[in-house]
């Protein structure tokens, strides 16, 4: 299992929680900080729904919303994800940029960063959403190797080149 720990505006809270419930998942703890107006979470996700239920927090969220995802595992550190939605023409289109750290490459450098927004993005979308997280990009001369899937959301994974 994984969990999302994360915190939003109490005003926000209905955002997070409706694709938490939806998706049947469950909360380890819940803190109220007063002085903030905010609450702090632990979701519990099963390992492989992670990046389904990222891309469904980012699409109700609607704003920018980091996330550490804890994993159960030996060989991982604490990934980011970063929310947010890119907005196109008329459209917007939620964004998740989930990057994963292991104990041999430290906690500075991702083994793997997955990008992952709806499957009816343009192609110029993606690069819009890559150049904005990570500056000048074109998928052709990025990590390697690089796979970009499309179904009804769209998959970016890279990892680095050694």
């Amino acid at each position: 299992m994984a969990e999302f720990d994360l915190e939003v505006p109490i005003e926000k809270l209905n955002a997070v929680m409706q694709p938490v419930t939806n998706a049947g998942l469950y909360l380890r703890w819940v803190l109220y900080n007063e002085l903030r107006s905010t609450v702090s979470l632990r979701i519990v996700v099963p390992e492989d729904e992670v990046e389904e239920i990222l891309f469904m927090i980012a699409r109700s969220y609607g704003e920018p919303l980091e996330v550490s995802v804890l994993r159960d595992s030996e060989t991982m550190l604490v990934g980011q994800a970063f929310l947010n939605s890119i907005h196109i023409k008329t459209r917007s289109y939620p964004v998740v940029v989930l990057m994963e750290y292991s104990r041999e490459s430290g906690p500075y450098v991702p083994v793997r960063v997955t990008v992952i927004t709806r499957g009816d993005l343009p192609e110029e979308g993606i690069e819009m959403i890559l150049s904005a997280h990570f500056g000048n990009f074109d998928l052709r001369r990025s990590y390697q190797p690089g796979t970009v899937e499309r179904n009804s959301l769209t998959k970016i994974t890279m990892t680095p080149s050694r």
